[in-house]
């Protein structure tokens, strides 16, 4: 495969491929051009078309695939980028695969937060060592969204955050949600506990509702650890610059322990390995794909362990 651009079919035009995909497409128009787009409603598959520069909408998936479905978009030789989550059953989701591995064509997941500024910050300080052997990841997010998909929506950003941290096969879980009569829709606040087969502690938390100041992560292993801001206030302040190339940031204080001096990091350059450049890249021939359909399968069987620990309590299932 040459080095020209790839053309790509949009399946959804909604809020997704108008305010999460364009964003990052729109730059890279030497490297992918969006050609169709499929929508039931044609006005929003029209609306779509027109964003992305004159893209062929389609309404009628037989028309858009060759054939429905998107197993056949991979048995018709179509490499295939899905959004989180993966599927919605592990089983689905080795169907993927199976038809990714006969057809030779590339199945993706877009787990978008893996680019989230202190993600990149904090998986490259570990990747350094700097915490030593990581012994609980807890990554924390606080909103306002009262009524969202708890497990779709925000729960799988965190999930996949702390399986990419904390490596490994998920052993067991546990999770309790605020109301969990509405544990498939808006749960309201939440915790999961993923305990890992290399002894590392998985936490996701979503304090739904408790808008204040929390760390963005909490990371400790045994060499130090650190409560991670996020990156709002310091991108606001200049002490942070971000592109699709580099990270230039003003790291946060590693403590080392009672008595022992604190690791200053300071300003630090991380390279940056963004989804649709190393995507590129792979189609090819160069690179490893960033984000593997095994990655983004682990993490639909912690959400169905999660859904099966709040059906009886929040009590430990394994995975």
């Amino acid at each position: 495969m040459t080095d020209r651009p790839i053309k790509m079919g949009i399946v959804g035009c909604g809020n997704s491929a108008r305010n999460i995909h364009y964003p990052k497409l729109k730059d890279l128009r030497h490297q992918f051009e969006v050609v169709a787009c499929y929508d039931v409603d044609g006005a929003r598959a029209a609306g779509i078309a027109d964003l992305y520069g004159g893209a062929r909408p389609y309404t009628d998936r037989a028309a858009f695939f060759a054939h429905p479905g998107l197993v056949a978009a991979l048995e018709a030789g179509k490499h295939v980028i899905l959004e989180k989550p993966m599927c919605s059953t592990h089983e689905e989701g080795v169907r993927l695969m199976d038809a990714a591995k006969r057809a030779g064509k590339v199945l993706t997941v877009y787990h978008s937060r893996r680019w989230d500024p202190e993600f990149i910050e904090a998986r490259w300080a570990v990747s350094q060592g700097h915490f030593g052997d990581i012994r609980m990841f807890e990554t924390i997010v606080c909103s306002n969204l009262l009524n969202v998909e708890w497990l779709v929506d925000w729960g799988v950003h965190l999930i996949d955050q702390c399986m990419v941290i904390c490596g490994g096969k998920p052993l067991e879980v546990s999770c309790a949600v605020t109301f969990p009569d509405k544990a498939e829709t808006g749960g309201g606040p939440w915790t999961a506990s993923i305990r890992l087969d290399n002894g590392r502690l998985g936490v996701a938390s979503m304090k739904t509702g408790a808008i204040g100041s929390y760390p963005r992560f909490a990371i400790m292993g045994d060499k130090g650890g650190c409560a991670w801001p996020g990156a709002g206030e310091r991108w606001t302040a200049g002490k942070l610059k971000f592109d699709e190339q580099e990270l230039v940031t003003d790291l946060p204080t590693i403590y080392r322990g009672q008595g022992q001096e604190p690791l200053q990091l300071g300003e630090t350059h991380i390279p940056v390995h963004a989804f649709y450049p190393n995507l590129h890249g792979v189609l090819n021939g160069v690179g490893e794909l960033a984000v593997k359909p095994e990655e983004a399968l682990v993490v639909i069987d912690v959400m169905r362990a999660c859904l099966a620990s709040v059906a009886k309590g929040g009590r430990v299932v394994t995975v």
